[in-house]
């Protein structure tokens, strides 16, 4: 219950607006688990409700998707998503240890340009469009790598909450 309690307390320190959790899955038959809910979640204005058929809730809401994959519109995020990209270099906000100089000035180096943060909600089908420029103007082509991570706020991609 341990383990419970603390990932949906993280959840509701992440996402904004949480009134509710809805409770479902085999576990969510334990009365001890609704009492632990409910007491530890009373203090964060957190109704905990149940559904009927709590057990057997998941496994309907798979079917639903399966028959008709536009019954989920949006999700929540588990990671922050990025790419990673250089940026003019700021003395002020970028550590010495990022500046490579370039043709076009210093740059800052391995910046984790986020386009998606963790608990954002997330729109199917929504694309995210961002224009990003060349490192050096003799440059001809640019590879992008996909990075996620497991914090909001992540500045660059050798953070360790960061994997590609």
């Amino acid at each position: 219950l341990d383990n419970i309690s603390q990932h949906v307390r993280e959840l509701v320190r992440v996402v904004k607006g949480i009134r509710c959790i809805l409770v479902v899955g085999g576990f969510a038959e334990s009365p001890f688990l609704i009492k632990r809910m409910e007491s530890d979640f009373s203090n964060v204005e957190c109704r905990v409700l149940r559904p009927r058929d709590a057990s057997i809730a998941v496994v309907k809401g798979a079917a639903m998707y399966g028959q008709n994959p536009d019954v989920i519109t949006a999700r929540i995020s588990k990671y922050s998503y990025g790419v990673k990209a250089y940026c003019p270099f700021d003395k002020d906000k970028h550590p010495q240890s990022k500046r490579v100089d370039s043709d076009d000035g210093p740059r800052c180096i391995r910046i984790f340009d986020k386009f998606i943060s963790m608990g954002d909600s997330v729109v199917a089908g929504k694309l995210i469009k961002r224009p990003y420029s060349l490192f050096s103007s003799k440059q001809t082509e640019a590879i992008f790598s996909i990075y996620r991570s497991t914090r909001r706020d992540t500045m660059f991609t050798d953070d360790p909450s960061c994997e590609h």
